[in-house]
């Protein structure tokens, strides 16, 4: 999360940040009225509230990955021109043309979001992400 986020949200007197803890449930009907946390000590509660914002964390889950894509050194997966500088790109790369801007190391394989190495980390941008990588591979399957 950005700095100037967190400085908003820790000096805005009607968030209360909860870290490490669970929702376990959001209640309401048809708009949120509260929810059950579950503190790191195992201590349960429901907190009366009209939003949620969930923060998972900024580590991508690509160590699956290792080998069969380029990884960045956070382990993002590279794309594009960046999938062409990456050392496995010449093990992985078998095809005539230069990667896709979505495209991995892997010719076919594509990736967008928050995954990616030098995304904007925003919900709204994976969206039109992942349209354009449908058209890759629509233009990868004409070809």
């Amino acid at each position: 999360m950005s700095r100037y986020l967190i400085d908003r949200i820790e000096n805005t007197e009607n968030i209360q940040l909860l870290t490490q803890a669970q929702v376990g449930c959001v209640n309401g009907n048809g708009t949120v009225q509260s929810v059950r946390i579950k503190q790191a000590d195992g201590q349960s509660e429901e907190v009366q509230t009209a939003g949620v914002f969930v923060m998972v964390g900024a580590d991508p889950g690509t160590s699956w990955l290792r080998g069969v894509v380029g990884l960045d050194a956070k382990g993002f997966v590279v794309t594009g021109r960046d999938a062409r500088k990456h050392p496995d790109f010449a093990r992985h790369w078998h095809q005539p043309r230069d990667p896709h801007d979505l495209e991995t190391t892997c010719a076919g394989v594509f990736a967008v979001g928050d995954v990616r190495s030098g995304s904007t980390k925003r919900v709204a941008s994976a969206v039109g992400e992942g349209s354009m990588a449908v058209r890759y591979v629509h233009e990868m399957l004409a070809e």
